[in-house]
């Protein structure tokens, strides 16, 4: 372990907007400088992360994504998305719609979690208990947690090294995790993958079929356990410690339009703390 010494209102219509119907089953806007906040004088800002469960074979999907997107015009870059493509009946492929966006990772954290209906989705994983399901929150009740959650004080503050090796696609991060208020509790660390503008089909609101859709956020692969790697510490101001995890990119995938999402979070209740994100090509 080292050791160094070292509101903008969101659209007040947004609130009033109804909760989505969810697929059921059946059977002030601020830019952080690229690679992390503090350090050098700057200001450590919270951020937050949403976790969305959709799939392109669920008609109901495509407004969560609308309510991302006003998320991210109000907020911009201090709240990132993952979105993982879960469940056979809605993410499954078939003949008309044969992208296959799950993932093992996924489908470990949609079980964990116990998501059963989409679109659904977890803001900094607040309310999470073993046997609730509180945290399982609709996509029209996101932003109603935005201003509380960003105005939390940080714990922690998040920096991603990243390296690129075009010759054989292989990616290698540096995470350093520093303490910047006290915190007396272990934590894991998540460093997942994601990329964007994706076109591929989507069944649409109205059951159509929009072959062009833009899917954006798509989970790829964690660079860790699904469930983060474990730090233990009694934190106190200053302390770091650094993470070093290496993947290999998949050719099917484009570097150019992926990023590196990394999230801190308390081991003993998965509250997200921290999460900060850069372009996976440096």
């Amino acid at each position: 372990m080292k050791k160094l010494v070292s509101n903008y209102l969101f659209w007040l219509s947004l609130l009033a907007f109804p909760f989505l119907q969810s697929c059921d089953i059946i059977d002030n806007p601020v830019k952080e400088n690229p690679g992390g906040g503090g350090g050098n004088g700057e200001t450590v800002e919270q951020r937050v992360l949403i976790e969305k469960f959709t799939g392109h074979r669920c008609n109901n999907c495509p407004n969560a994504d609308a309510d991302v997107s006003l998320i991210k015009l109000a907020y911009g870059d201090r709240v990132s998305f993952i979105s993982y493509h879960v469940l056979e009946n809605f993410a499954g492929p078939n003949p008309i719609l044969p992208t296959d966006f799950r993932t093992p990772e996924g489908n470990f954290i949609v079980d964990f979690f116990q998501i059963i209906g989409i679109p659904t989705g977890m803001v900094n994983r607040i309310d999470y208990t073993a046997s609730g399901t509180a945290h399982r929150k609709p996509s029209g009740a996101w932003a109603n947690f935005m201003d509380s959650e960003l105005s939390r004080v940080p714990i922690f503050d998040i920096k991603i090294n990243p390296q690129w090796n075009a010759s054989n696609r292989s990616s290698s991060v540096e995470i350093v995790l520093e303490c910047v208020n006290n915190f007396s509790n272990d934590v894991e660390v998540v460093v997942s993958a994601i990329e964007n503008g994706i076109v591929a089909g989507q069944l649409m609101p109205n059951n159509s079929i929009n072959q062009n859709y833009v899917h954006e956020s798509v989970f790829r692969f964690s660079y860790t356990p699904a469930m983060g790697v474990m730090i233990q510490n009694n934190w106190i101001v200053g302390d770091q410690d650094t993470l070093s995890v290496q993947r290999n990119v998949s050719a099917d995938f484009d570097a150019n339009n992926m990023k590196i999402v990394a999230y801190v979070k308390q081991a003993s209740n998965q509250r997200i703390l921290q999460v900060f994100e850069v372009p996976l090509l440096p």
